[in-house]
């Protein structure tokens, strides 16, 4: 617990405790709390994920939406301004599976580590994207499509760079792929990918 002791003029009720929900365990508060209060109180310091880089976020003031929480299967309250009331259910926002540990930020930073800094994609659609475009994109990417890898091979180019070719896709619906490896400092990275359109 890291509640301050009592002070003179408080709004919280000590002797009325209050017992919610946050993310399936028990929270234990007083009567004038608010859900934001009762959790710092408790020890929580991340409150949620920031929506573009999935980096931590406290409470840092009324109007920066870092508090956001879903109550009784409501998203988007408020917890700094929400009354903290008997057996509610709180739920944290934008982050998978937990605020401690959100697979998004995990997932975008290890895909940061195999690309080279000067990486290029040209994508199916015929768009371009470079390293910092590609991190972006994959940050905002909710989905949960796996998609299937079919004719996977690696051709040797020179000592210390592959090409790498394969299809990917659902269905009848299978990409042409391919991509540019290349060894630095001991490490393989890619520096060019590119999707094709095909209708088989």
């Amino acid at each position: 617990m890291t509640r301050l002791p009592p002070q003179p003029g408080e709004r919280i009720d000590r002797s009325r405790p209050v017992t919610f929900t946050f993310d399936g365990k028990r929270v234990t508060g007083y009567e004038g709390d608010t859900i934001a209060s009762a959790l710092y109180a408790q020890g929580r310091r991340t409150f949620s994920r920031s929506f573009k880089y999935h980096r931590r976020r406290g409470l840092m003031g009324i109007n920066t939406g870092t508090d956001l929480v879903a109550v009784d299967g409501r998203p988007g309250v408020r917890a700094m301004l929400e009354p903290a009331a008997e057996g509610m259910r709180v739920e944290h926002m934008n982050a998978k599976p937990s605020l401690d540990f959100d697979v998004m930020r995990a997932r975008s930073q290890a895909v940061a580590a195999l690309l080279d800094d000067d990486f290029i994609e040209f994508g199916k659609s015929g768009r371009v994207y470079d390293k910092r475009r590609t991190i972006e994109l994959l940050r905002d990417d909710d989905s949960d499509f796996m998609p299937e890898v079919r004719d996977f091979q690696i051709r040797r180019l020179s000592a210390n760079v592959v090409l790498v070719t394969y299809r990917s896709g659902r269905g009848d619906i299978f990409d042409l792929r391919s991509s540019i490896w290349r060894l630095s400092s001991g490490k393989w990275r890619m520096t060019f990918h590119q999707g094709t359109a095909s209708t088989r």
